[in-house]
């Protein structure tokens, strides 16, 4: 199953086709089969997201679920945005030399902006590594003065 965003619904105005990860296609499938129907006009039109007024919401509306979905669930609310920087940050940290990877899942068009998450990243790497350096000390402290 793909999904295709339209450049005109994008911040980026770069249009997005993507797979569907495995584990969401058949909720997407369900979604799109028996619920989405029900929403009165949803026939209408091609949005996603169908509303309750005959047409699909529009961003600030998925913004404002989003934030509310996530406010109930974890106490605080998230924007979609903090989940496209968390995708990228990710594969930051895992694959560091696969930069484009990002960019293509973020619909970037260049990587100067993907770049500035590869550099949050090499922040959370390198404060990583000098809590390593610090407990390393801490331990050498610790057994010399054990002698």
């Amino acid at each position: 199953m793909w999904l295709t965003i339209s450049a005109g619904n994008l911040p980026t105005g770069q249009p997005i086709e993507t797979e569907v990860p495995a584990e969401l296609a058949p909720r997407l499938a369900r979604y799109l089969a028996e619920i989405r129907p029900r929403f009165p006009g949803a026939a209408a039109h091609r949005a996603l997201w169908a509303g309750r007024k005959g047409r699909g919401l529009g961003g600030a509306a998925v913004y404002g679920a989003i934030a509310a979905r996530t406010r109930a669930a974890f106490g605080r609310a998230v924007g979609p945005h903090l989940f496209r920087d968390c995708a990228a940050t990710t594969i930051a940290v895992a694959r560091p030399g696969r930069v484009g990877v990002a960019r293509d899942l973020l619909g970037h068009a260049s990587l100067a902006t993907t770049n500035a998450h590869y550099n949050q990243a090499r922040s959370i790497e390198a404060s990583r590594l000098h809590a390593e350096v610090l407990a390393a000390c801490r331990a050498a402290a610790k057994t010399l003065g054990d002698e």
